[in-house]
């Protein structure tokens, strides 16, 4: 008997193509079923998987610490900034600096938020402003500019500090080019690129302060201390010439203030001026032509008293 009939018998009235099925395998339309299926699983493991590391990927961030943000830092919401009254005259820069920044208020240099309060203050209010002298730099002061007075001071300085570099590697700097090819025999070696930079640094001074591989290290020393006094003395020189011109500019300017009737003084050393006056009157203020680069600023207090200026006594 076949293994097809004995089968038959065993399992009864089952169909044949069952039977079929069982002997020889499944057929290609239930492979192809098999796969679809294998393949719907697959995806779907896949898309569960996902939003399980997105999920974790969330949770972590809020675990973690958080910066907070001061309550005044955090914008408003639909915030309009108003413009600054003198928004066209603020250079860019930190909001510190732009206050301390001298414009021109009516013919006169002012910082920025003196100008901001003259324009916010009753017209008659008594105010009392600061008055300092920033001299041109071209100024002359015995027959030589302040400009260059600083410029001298400043050569001197930078002198000082390159005799101060060589004295300390100048026992190194003598020895040449072996510095950076063989070496010292300390086993001291510098990178080449580092050694061309510090010989181009101080220039004709290693030909003035090595001879015939010798660092002259006492004359450099004697040097250095010479150099240092020098440059102290160039830096009182132009911080002296500088004053006297803000002294004479003041001076000329109380002057003029005085012979005015206005309100001021000059404080003990002549570099300050005090003038109480008013916006109005201050407004309307003309100042000497030499004394343009006296700058007006308030003190901490504005106004100072709420008093009425009266008007000047006519010329």
């Amino acid at each position: 008997m076949k293994k097809e009939d004995r089968l038959l018998d065993y399992i009864g009235e089952i169909d044949s193509r069952y039977v079929e099925d069982a002997m020889t395998g499944p057929s290609e339309a239930a492979q192809a079923s098999q796969a679809h299926w294998r393949k719907v699983r697959t995806k779907a493991i896949t898309a569960a998987a996902c939003l399980v590391l997105v999920a974790v990927a969330v949770f972590t961030v809020r675990l973690l610490p958080q910066e907070s943000v001061p309550d005044d830092e955090i914008p408003a919401q639909n915030e309009v900034e108003d413009p600054a009254p003198y928004g066209t005259q603020i250079p860019s820069g930190d909001a510190a600096d732009v206050y301390q920044e001298v414009i021109s208020w009516h013919g006169k240099s002012v910082q920025y938020n003196t100008a901001a309060t003259l324009d916010n203050t009753e017209p008659n209010t008594a105010l009392t402003l600061y008055a300092m002298a920033k001299p041109d730099p071209q100024t002359l002061y015995q027959g030589k500019s302040l400009q260059t007075y600083e410029e001298e001071a400043d050569a001197l300085e930078q002198q000082a500090e390159k005799l101060a570099m060589l004295q300390k590697e100048g026992p190194e700097l003598q020895y040449g080019d072996r510095l950076c090819t063989e070496g010292l025999p300390d086993g001291t070696r510098w990178a080449e690129e580092y050694f061309r930079e510090r010989v181009a640094y101080y220039g004709a001074l290693l030909d003035q302060y090595v001879k015939d591989g010798h660092f002259l290290e006492e004359q450099c020393a004697a040097d250095l201390e010479q150099c240092e006094a020098d440059a102290a003395a160039a830096k009182a020189m132009a911080l002296e010439a500088r004053i006297q011109c803000q002294r004479e500019c003041l001076q000329e300017l109380y002057v003029k203030l005085k012979a005015d009737g206005r309100t001021v003084d000059l404080d003990v050393d002549g570099t300050v001026l005090n003038l109480t006056i008013s916006p109005k009157d201050f407004s309307d203020l003309e100042v000497p032509e030499s004394t343009a680069h006296v700058v007006f600023s308030l003190p901490a207090s504005a106004a100072e008293e709420d008093t009425v200026v009266p008007d000047c006594p006519p010329a």
